[in-house]
């Protein structure tokens, strides 16, 4: 008995996932950051901070090759530091594009007018990769293993949560490690859930949008030297960048979805073939 044939939505429904999972992989392009396969030390601050900045270590992304608009991005970060709430971290488009230099994270966990266990608060003592850290005021060994670290509008975790601060109350944990995975970008510190004249800001730890900052930029745009910043802005932590990747994935042009559209529908013709058999 012959097989009822497959309807006019379902052929409709059919095609559209066959031609999504090969638009997105076929539009994707990978650029690595300088220096890539070495560990390259962010400096340290010279005095204790906040934001004492050091002098930045830039990594940069020679992005070529685009012919269209961007769609949407993702970053990759394999890096170790052994205070996430030093840190400010920054990418930068070719020229001052867009939302440009866009926050990745900054100043993690750190909360207007606090103290912690008698020490002054300067971010979350979270520590990025792995680390023989027992504690404050105990030594460090100077010595740390990277973790990777991905930074993507469909990740769904929150940098300042895994980094033990409680965007409600202000409350932090000092003996967090950030797990490897993947989270968003997000607003920097420094936080206060009043925003009053300390300086502080109730929308820090809020996730942001790397497509919104960058998505639209044309090829003129965004083809260049992209710099993605790492700023230190308190003294005796220590880290280092050994791996950066910025994926972009440009609109589709024209020409690729007739390909696309082609190969949908001579998959559909075949599993009709199937179906009516």
């Amino acid at each position: 008995m012959a097989k009822a044939p497959i309807s006019p939505i379902s052929s409709v429904l059919l095609a559209a996932a066959l031609l999504t999972p090969v638009s997105a992989s076929a539009a994707a392009f990978v650029f690595h950051g300088s220096g890539s396969g070495t560990a390259q030390t962010i400096p340290d601050a010279t005095q204790n901070g906040p934001a004492a900045w050091g002098t930045p270590l830039d990594v940069t992304f020679n992005v070529t090759g685009l012919t269209a608009p961007i769609l949407s991005l993702s970053l990759s970060i394999t890096m170790a530091h052994q205070f996430i709430g030093d840190l400010d971290v920054r990418l930068k488009a070719p020229g001052s594009s867009g939302l440009s230099p866009f926050v990745i994270f900054s100043q993690v966990g750190q909360g207007a007018n606090q103290n912690q266990s008698g020490y002054d608060y300067y971010g979350s003592g979270a520590t990025l990769g792995t680390w023989n850290y027992n504690g404050i005021g105990t030594p460090l060994d100077g010595t740390g293993v990277a973790a990777q670290y991905v930074f993507s509008d469909s990740a769904t975790s929150s940098l300042w949560t895994a980094a033990g601060f409680n965007l409600t109350t202000g409350a932090a944990d000092w003996t967090q490690t950030i797990p490897v995975g993947s989270y968003r970008t997000s607003v920097g510190g420094i936080w206060d859930n009043t925003g009053t004249v300390s300086g502080g800001n109730p929308k820090a730890g809020q996730p942001t949008s790397l497509n919104l900052a960058f998505g639209g930029l044309t090829s003129g745009q965004a083809n260049g030297t992209w710099t993605l910043e790492f700023r230190d802005g308190s003294e005796s932590g220590t880290g280092f960048v050994t791996d950066a990747t910025l994926t972009i994935t440009p609109v589709p042009e024209p020409s690729q979805y007739a390909v696309l559209f082609g190969v949908g529908l001579l998959a559909f013709a075949a599993i009709r073939r199937r179906c009516a058999a």
